[in-house]
């Protein structure tokens, strides 16, 4: 049986009008305009999820239903809670010692994620993993389908990496390498690693790094703008050779490209994005 509250990525205390934010939130994951360009079998996986969620919601916002729920959880020990049932389990017993129920369940589920845990770890890393997979496969499709055969690299901390090659006086040149990189979320920080490990991983090569950051969920342009002039400004002190990020937004594959990235840049992006052939 799933965990609803896992599920949901609520805490068992959450009120109706947080189950209600949490499902909205959720499902809009899992619509079908957002996963229209996934393969079949993750449509299909992503269809089972959205029911999931909405039995969860069901349930969680009838206070009749979910009181029978939270029963049920509790005779069968919430074997399937995982770190949610410690949680549980721990601020059940600080209200037994006189604590205030919210205090404790808040403090306990405080401590958790203090110690490096999550109540939703496996859940979220279930979805990371579903979209990751799928991310990764559209975008080596559209490296095929933009420049055709390319030289696979290994690249730590990439999940592709490609030399493009172009033709000069009959000689096969390498052009570019493309670096691709999926985040659960874009952000400053998630940058900064990129950048990192695309620098190391340039080192000694001929062809100039072009690095996609893909993530599911991104922060705002400004952050994202700032973050890669920072990394521009602190390689141009060190005296390390150009390279180019590109954040893409894997909901809508809208993209901020640097005004001095080169042509291949953009038609991968407009691969990606369906809009070439």
């Amino acid at each position: 049986m799933k965990n609803y509250y896992q599920l949901l990525e609520i805490e068992r205390d959450a009120s109706a009008e947080e189950v209600r934010h949490a499902f909205r939130r959720a499902i809009a994951r899992y619509h079908p305009d957002k996963v229209q360009h996934l393969g079949k079998e993750l449509q299909e996986l992503a269809a089972v999820r959205a029911g999931e969620l909405t039995e969860a919601y069901r349930t969680l916002r009838d206070p009749e239903r979910r009181a029978e729920y939270d029963r049920l959880l509790r005779s069968v020990g919430d074997e399937t809670g995982g770190p949610a049932a410690a949680v549980a389990a721990k601020g059940t017993a600080a209200r037994q010692a006189g604590a205030r129920p919210e205090t404790a369940d808040r403090k306990a589920a405080g401590e958790h994620r203090a110690a490096g845990g999550t109540a939703f770890g496996p859940e979220r890393a279930s979805r990371d993993e579903l979209v990751r997979r799928a991310v990764m496969t559209r975008f080596r499709e559209a490296v095929d389908s933009a420049f055709g055969p390319v030289d696979e690299r290994v690249a730590s901390g990439f999940e592709v990496s490609a030399i493009t090659r172009t033709k000069r006086l009959g000689r096969s040149l390498p052009s570019h390498r493309l670096l691709a990189r999926f985040v659960p979320r874009i952000d400053s920080r998630s940058i900064r690693e990129a950048w990192v490990l695309a620098t190391r991983s340039s080192v000694g090569d001929k062809a100039d790094p072009c690095v996609f950051l893909l993530g599911g969920e991104v922060g705002s342009a400004r952050e994202l703008a700032e973050a890669i002039s920072e990394q521009r400004q602190h390689a141009a002190r060190l005296g390390v050779r150009k390279l180019v990020l590109v954040p893409i937004d894997v909901r809508d594959w809208q993209a901020l490209v640097p005004h001095d990235a080169p042509p291949l840049v953009r038609r991968l992006v407009a691969h990606l994005r369906g809009s070439l052939p």
